[in-house]
């Protein structure tokens, strides 16, 4: 039962609207996931985003985590704080089965 919402990067959206969004998360105490596909230098499909508009959310984050304002952290940093028990047992799932695919592979 574990929610963050997720902001979507794509061919149309600018740098100014998604820092807008993370701007509106840091104001109200709240995580947020920014989601890309592919980062491209010319967008090929609308899913996309480009690599000017990523360098920008990117340096418009830096900016805020070096204020202060934010942190960045992976999911698996997340997961584990927010849902530690899930966390051991999920690793513990992971372990068994890369384990068990070397041995396979022996």
């Amino acid at each position: 039962g574990l929610y963050i919402p997720t902001v979507g990067v794509g061919g149309t959206d600018t740098a100014t609207s998604i820092i807008e969004k993370i701007d509106d998360a840091i104001n109200n105490n709240a995580s947020i996931c920014i989601f890309a596909h592919n980062v491209e230098d010319v967008v090929t499909d609308n899913m996309n985003c480009s690599t000017a508009v990523y360098t920008a959310i990117l340096n418009g984050i830096k900016q805020r985590v070096e204020n202060g304002l934010c942190d960045v952290v992976t999911f698996r940093e997340f997961f584990n704080h927010w849902c530690p028990e899930d966390y051991e047992k999920l690793m513990c799932n992971r372990y068994e089965k890369e384990k068990q695919y070397i041995l396979e592979q022996i």
